[in-house]
């Protein structure tokens, strides 16, 4: 996490998801705190004596403060997850600009969406965009979670594998960080997010515009 992806999460598009992970917490939190407290009041007490103590209480409060615990550690989750997103692009229900790509001799020269320039090595005359995308179920919309992309390379013609085909984790492993291929590898634990690899068409020569929906590219 960096302070980029901090600032980047409470603001539009991701300030949605983003409060309803940090109202969570907070309300998880006062009541972990609140058991908290009973549970040292009633430890205060046996290590006061003749204060009045009671054992049944000091025993319930201290399992209440374990599960509150966890249900903390949930909602910490979810609002680092929420900073994690950040990291990606927002892509709704319309077709967004991804970037410009301009293709010269072996290198593609790519200007993301917001300003951030790179050059990718590639091997053929014609190339096509690779990138990770996680898609969320419709019904978490309601919780302010859509589909998110991040465009992770550039493959020619002559060295492209996965150009109709899905890639191996292994593979993904060199381009998506630890969290995306834990999600990529166990997908099928996770119901609710769809986490997928996608090419654009192949193009070739000048500058082309790169537009990103919910399921993939679009090259103009």
């Amino acid at each position: 996490m960096n302070i980029n992806s901090f600032v980047a999460a409470f603001h539009s598009p991701y300030l949605h998801f983003t409060l309803v992970a940090t109202a969570y917490l907070l309300f998880v939190t006062y009541f972990f705190i609140g058991r908290l407290k009973s549970m040292f009041s009633q430890l205060r007490r046996k290590w006061n004596p003749p204060a009045p103590y009671q054992p049944q209480l000091l025993i319930y409060y201290k399992n209440a403060s374990i599960f509150w615990f966890f249900v903390v550690l949930t909602g910490l989750v979810l609002f680092l997850f929420a900073i994690y997103l950040s990291r990606y692009q927002y892509v709704g229900d319309k077709v967004y600009p991804a970037g410009q790509a301009t293709l010269h001799r072996n290198n593609v020269s790519f200007v993301s969406h917001n300003g951030v320039s790179n050059t990718y090595a590639v091997r053929g005359g014609e190339v096509a965009a690779g990138g990770i995308f996680l898609r969320f179920s419709p019904w978490m919309r309601i919780l302010g979670l859509e589909t998110y992309h991040r465009l992770i390379t550039f493959r020619g013609n002559q060295e492209n594998v996965y150009h109709y085909s899905k890639p191996t984790a292994v593979w993904l492993e060199s381009y998506a960080d630890w969290l995306y291929v834990f999600f990529y590898k166990n997908k099928k634990w996770f119901p609710f997010a769809d986490p997928f690899y996608t090419e654009s068409p192949y193009f070739a020569g000048g500058k082309r515009r790169l537009l990103v929906t919910h399921s993939g590219y679009i090259i103009q």
